[in-house]
């Protein structure tokens, strides 16, 4: 296959890294120093063993534009699939930029690559939907835990994990062996058949789900698990969870998102590596004093002393505000859902409004950071003005 990866960071990175490693041709859109890192030493993954390998298989560009001038016969458009792994607040842009190459895409009537988005929180697969059309889009997620150590290199921290992918249009098709090989011999083969075919031949770990916005929203509701907390409050999600005020406040906005997510009719699944089900279901049964221990650890285990996304996005010690921050696809995608239903979801209308503050540079980090009986009041406020409207 041909792919194109928009985002070379973490994400695109891991997956874009494989696929090339696997022999297919991929080409990687990321900033100018990954491009001349690429160049110069090819594209490197650590292993959580020590070990690592390098794959000089991906060509690397610095915009969408220049991925559609052909290097060569094999990284050339049309391209396969193109893997959106932007953040969330990127999206706008690169379906811009996709808009202007769309003519490239279709060249010679080529059938238009799908479209997959790799975002955290909800809400870019209904952007793409409303630009391209949603039998185009397939929402994809990563349970990896990997970073970028430095331009062109990725680190896996921990072994498990894997891909989730969900057609947002459609059936999802039958993915046994005897289907797929059946499938690709096909003159025009399901994109989405393909697509995982690639996928598995990186022997990642690959699995498919019918509903995206159950697979989108099992991610969210991990995704926001000592996130939010951690990055006002300047702890590490050990410690979050370790504070027993801190830890009901964390059960009070998992249950708000259980509570909306279901009256929407949006069920909770298990993701590779990442049992969001069983989470929502012993939240349901089991007291705070009973999860408490289960979750610590669990938390501790998982990203102990590791900052949570949203911390980054915090300015700190003098520096510039970047105003940008997913936590409205996270904790506001709730708020707002919660609005539409008539349902009222304080603590993360509380968590979104503080943290958008911080990122925004209209208050100091440093005037939140340890202050657990402020955030904790500030949620409780909000769920009373919350009461006093209804």
């Amino acid at each position: 296959m041909r792919v194109l990866v928009v985002g070379a960071g973490a994400v695109g990175g891991w997956i874009g890294g494989h696929l090339a490693r696997s022999g297919h041709w991929v080409t990687l859109v990321g900033r100018a120093p990954f491009v001349r890192a690429v160049e110069a030493r090819g594209f490197k993954v650590e292993m959580p063993s020590g070990q690592s390998w390098v794959t000089h298989n991906a060509r690397a560009v610095e915009t969408i534009d220049d991925a559609m001038q052909a290097q060569d016969s094999f990284h050339a458009p049309p391209y396969d699939a193109v893997l959106v792994c932007v953040k969330a607040y990127d999206v706008a842009e690169v379906i811009e930029a996709l808009r202007v190459t769309e003519a490239a895409w279709n060249r010679g009537g080529a059938r238009p690559a799908p479209i997959v988005t790799f975002q955290n929180g909800v809400g870019s697969e209904e952007q793409f939907a409303g630009a391209f059309g949603a039998a185009r889009v397939i929402a994809g997620t990563l349970t990896s835990p990997v970073s970028v150590t430095a331009p062109g290199v990725v680190r896996l921290a921990r072994a498990g994990g894997g891909i989730g992918l969900a057609p947002c249009e459609g059936r999802l098709p039958d993915l046994s062996p005897r289907a797929i090989e059946l499938a690709l011999r096909q003159p025009s083969p399901d994109p989405f058949i393909l697509l995982v075919d690639a996928l598995r031949q990186t022997r990642l770990r690959i699995e498919a789900y019918a509903d995206y916005r159950a697979m989108k929203w099992s991610k969210l509701l991990l995704n926001l698990m000592g996130n939010a907390s951690s990055a006002i409050l300047d702890l590490t999600p050990a410690e979050v969870y370790a504070d027993p005020r801190l830890f009901r406040l964390e059960m009070r906005m998992v249950r708000e998102t259980l509570a909306v997510s279901r009256a929407a009719g949006i069920r909770m699944v298990n993701l590779p590596g990442a049992p969001a089900a069983w989470l929502a279901r012993l939240t349901r049964l089991l007291p705070d004093w009973t999860l408490h221990p289960l979750l610590q650890q669990s938390i501790a285990r998982g990203r102990g002393d590791k900052m949570p996304s949203f911390y980054y996005d915090v300015p700190r010690a003098g520096a510039v505000s970047k105003s940008r921050c997913e936590v409205e696809w996270l904790n506001g995608a709730v708020v707002r859902l919660g609005r539409q239903l008539g349902m009222a979801t304080p603590v993360n209308a509380a968590l979104t409004e503080v943290l958008s503050g911080l990122v925004a540079g209209q208050e100091e980090a440093a005037s939140w950071a340890g202050q657990v009986d402020r955030l904790i009041a500030r949620c409780v406020d909000s769920r009373q003005s919350v009461a006093s409207r209804q």
